[in-house]
């Protein structure tokens, strides 16, 4: 079933779409930190566990950012589009819910993060 799922993405649409919106998702956020004076940066808390300096996890956070919102896009492709109810703008927005619930228990691991721990972010 899996891979019948998987056969009928178009993976080229998927990647840009990925690419799209995680770029988007980025942006966004930027903005949101310098208008609300928040430091809460995805790159910043992706990347800071693969570095020691500080100064190189925003760096080290792209691929790690790239290879999450280019594999949301290739699940909601496979998943999302034809398995959930609604218009499109329903689907994916209930898609990227039940994303952010199913990765939640992460923020249990908080405490352990080295960003979050010295105050970067």
């Amino acid at each position: 079933m899996l891979f019948s799922m998987l056969k009928q993405v178009d993976f080229k649409a998927a990647v840009i779409a990925g690419l799209a919106g995680g770029a988007v998702y980025v942006a966004t956020a930027e903005i949101d930190n310098r208008l609300t004076g928040q430091n809460i940066d995805d790159l910043k808390l992706l990347g800071r566990p693969f570095v020691k300096n500080p100064d190189h996890a925003k760096l080290a956070g792209v691929p790690v950012h790239i290879n999450n919102a280019v594999s949301l896009a290739i699940a909601y492709a496979a998943f999302g589009r034809n398995h959930l109810p609604g218009p499109p703008w329903l689907r994916g927005a209930i898609f990227a819910n039940i994303e952010n619930t199913a990765l939640y228990p992460l923020t249990s691991l908080e405490r352990y993060h080295p960003g979050i721990r010295n105050g970067e972010i």
